[in-house]
């Protein structure tokens, strides 16, 4: 995989199909979505070794066009939105919401919010793919347990 101005790309291609793909510290599907949002430079698929080879990507290439392209329209609608006032976010001390009735993968979300403090590094280290994890970062900020610094 070939995308000149960033160096930190990689992915492997096997049988016509992507399988594994890097993009600076993140993988496979969530890596292949944020390639795809970036405007710059061409991207080129070549058969490539990849140091960090995890779960191999399941689906087809053309399926994961497909799904990458329905989520960049929410990822840059969640991103304006979160990030208009900068990328540190905070937890609310003094929410009055219990946490304990949160789904669990709110309260993973808010651990990470808790950890780092910084949206990109959310994103990052969320298993999550990057628009269910907007949608629990929007959803914490509206409910006032976490706040934008």
């Amino acid at each position: 995989l070939k995308r000149e101005v960033h160096p930190d790309i990689s992915a492997e291609v096997k049988d016509g199909n992507i399988k594994f793909v890097t993009f600076n510290d993140v993988f496979n599907e969530k890596a292949f979505v944020r390639l795809m949002i970036e405007k710059k430079g061409e991207i080129i698929f070549k058969p490539k070794d990849v140091e960090k080879k995890e779960i191999e990507i399941e689906i087809t290439s053309q399926e994961l066009l497909k799904k990458s392209e329905s989520e960049i329209y929410e990822i840059q609608k969640n991103e304006n939105e979160l990030k208009e006032n900068g990328t540190k976010i905070e937890i609310n001390r003094s929410t009055k919401a219990p946490i304990s009735r949160l789904k669990p993968k709110v309260i993973d979300i808010f651990q990470l919010v808790m950890n780092y403090n910084d949206i990109g590094k959310v994103l990052d280290n969320s298993a999550l793919s990057d628009v269910e994890t907007y949608r629990i970062l929007s959803f914490l900020l509206n409910n006032k347990f976490i706040l934008k610094r």
